[in-house]
């Protein structure tokens, strides 16, 4: 199902798998350039437990906006969408550039969500400049269609506007973020990710008062497109570990 809300003057594109007899509620947030699409293989998995929602941040997918956004301007409107869709304390998942979303929405608004996950966060803390990304990249392995994927919604938002967010993401410092967060937090890293190491997320984790790791062999970057099947054992896992979804 496709929806839109308004949401302080931006109107905010979703896609929803509804589940009648569920009881508990997750939102997906999508990685830089791409939008709620990208996460749709693991909502549709999600969604044999719970209701399943996926945003596109302002500016991307199916979202227009004419400005771009920092990271927390992002954390505030996916407060407030969550709050207009009278979301249930959802538990928020984000991947790549959407752990940067999620980590700053439950940090500076603590109501707004019951558990974090974040898949595959960047940006380590050791590799914040555009040098250091620009060389791993091309160690990322895609499959085709998510490939095909982010050439469509790359040419939607613009490539100005995707470089400006990631400038904006480079000096986010997420490793602090998580160390404020009130709610159980995991961490999940697949072991073909070439944009981040294991050292780094077991930090990151580590940093955070409940947090966990989730090492998922054979997984890749985009967790919620191209290895969605271990990414919902390990939210669910994580999920029954604190109420269950």
């Amino acid at each position: 199902m496709s929806a839109h809300a308004r949401i302080r003057s931006i109107w905010i594109h979703s896609l929803h798998w509804p589940a009648p007899n569920a009881r508990a509620d997750v939102v997906l947030v999508h990685g830089l350039g791409v939008a709620s699409r990208m996460c749709a293989p693991l909502g549709r998995l999600l969604s044999e437990r719970s209701r399943v929602w996926a945003p596109d941040l302002p500016g991307f997918g199916m979202s227009p906006h004419t400005g771009v956004l920092g990271v927390e301007e992002h954390a505030d409107l996916l407060a407030a969408w969550v709050e207009a869709n009278r979301l249930r304390s959802p538990t928020i998942v984000g991947t790549s550039f959407g752990c940067q979303v999620v980590a700053a929405a439950a940090e500076r608004h603590p109501d707004a969500c019951r558990a974090v996950v974040l898949g595959a966060p960047i940006v380590q803390a050791d590799r914040r400049t555009w040098r250091q990304q620009l060389a791993r990249w091309p160690r990322e392995r895609q499959s085709m269609q998510l490939q095909r994927l982010i050439v469509e919604d790359f040419a939607r938002a613009g490539l100005p506007r995707v470089i400006r967010t990631f400038s904006a993401a480079l000096h986010d410092r997420i490793e602090d973020r998580v160390a404020r967060l009130s709610q159980p937090l995991l961490v999940c890293w697949g072991t073909r990710d070439p944009l981040m190491t294991r050292a780094w997320v077991a930090e990151l984790a580590g940093r955070a008062r409940d947090g966990r790791l989730a090492v998922l062999p054979g997984a890749r970057h985009a967790l919620s497109h191209d290895s969605p099947l271990p990414f919902a054992r390990a939210i669910t896992h994580f999920a029954d570990q604190n109420g269950g979804l």
